[in-house]
């Protein structure tokens, strides 16, 4: 029966139609009260509706949970993003990165800090690289004005991958 309620739930959600999934997420939600994955897709119904706060109060009871749910954490710094709360998505990037330990979740740490204007943290931040970090690093070297430092990394990621090149 629980299987039918997820499916169906799934086919109402992948079509738009968020309330009536959240309906049914409900309805196996009765079934499985424990489900930090159900109260996650009722969590995304509701972002997906623009009720934030509802969102949130459904993410809040997943992290009490489980502290380290990621999928969550992104939704929730999807969130503070969407409303300009630039430091609490920084702080949950933050959180992302410490579970993860994902080059490309440090990328994201780094692009939430250039936008806050925090240089100094960014160029001080680990010495990981991929594209992505050598380009975040390079615009908060820009900005401190270390312009042969900057140069130097914008080398650094164009030659390791030429899809950049132009976004470079």
């Amino acid at each position: 029966m629980i299987k039918d309620l997820i499916q169906q739930a799934f086919i109402l959600k992948n079509k738009g139609h968020y309330k009536y999934a959240i309906e049914s997420f409900y309805k196996a939600l009765e079934v499985d009260n424990s489900s930090v994955e159900l109260l996650l897709e009722i969590a995304e119904c509701y972002y997906n509706l623009k009720e934030e706060e509802r969102a949130l109060s459904y993410i809040e009871q997943i992290l009490e949970k489980n502290p380290s749910h990621i999928e969550s954490l992104e939704l929730l710094k999807r969130i503070f993003i969407e409303k300009n709360a630039i430091y609490e998505a920084e702080k949950t990037s933050k959180n992302i990165y410490l579970i993860s330990n994902n080059i490309n979740d440090l990328a994201e740490v780094l692009r939430l800090l250039n936008k806050q204007k925090k240089y100094e943290e960014v160029v001080n931040s680990e010495n990981i690289y991929n594209e992505i970090i050598l380009y975040e690093k390079a615009y908060a070297n820009l900005f401190l004005n270390n312009l042969q430092e900057a140069e130097e990394l914008i080398n650094k990621a164009i030659e390791s991958n030429n899809y950049n090149k132009n976004l470079l």
